[in-house]
């Protein structure tokens, strides 16, 4: 875990990120079988016009939570579905699909997003 200092404060239900971290970070874990490392980094960050234009948000002040991998990555065609819900690349019985979905739910209820 890297924790920035002097992070700023977010309105958000503190379950809800807990579940939506802990999902991110199964999801990641899973990815990795023969094992690798999973970094969990805060930030903040200030979206100008441009950067949320792009990001469709409006231009403001953001906390940043990035969980990245080692793992190879994802091909378009499954990054494409990660939230859809039900979704999952896991054999029979093994997730729910619901992992991904939710914490999209959460970050786009939260007025933020989540990205691949």
């Amino acid at each position: 875990m890297v924790g920035a200092w002097g992070l700023w404060p977010a309105l958000v239900d503190a379950n809800q990120l807990e579940n939506a971290r802990l999902n991110l970070c199964i999801n990641a874990r899973d990815a990795m079988p023969d094992g690798g490392r999973l970094t969990v980094e805060t930030s903040n960050k200030w979206l100008d016009d441009r950067g949320a234009r792009e990001r469709d948000l409006p231009p403001d002040q953001y906390l940043l939570l990035d969980v990245s991998d080692t793992d190879s990555g994802m091909i378009a065609e499954i990054a494409a579905r990660a939230f859809d819900p039900f979704f999952t690349t896991n054999p029979l019985g093994a997730g729910t699909g619901l992992g991904l979905s939710m914490a999209y739910g959460f970050a786009r209820r939260s007025g933020s997003l989540i990205r691949i």
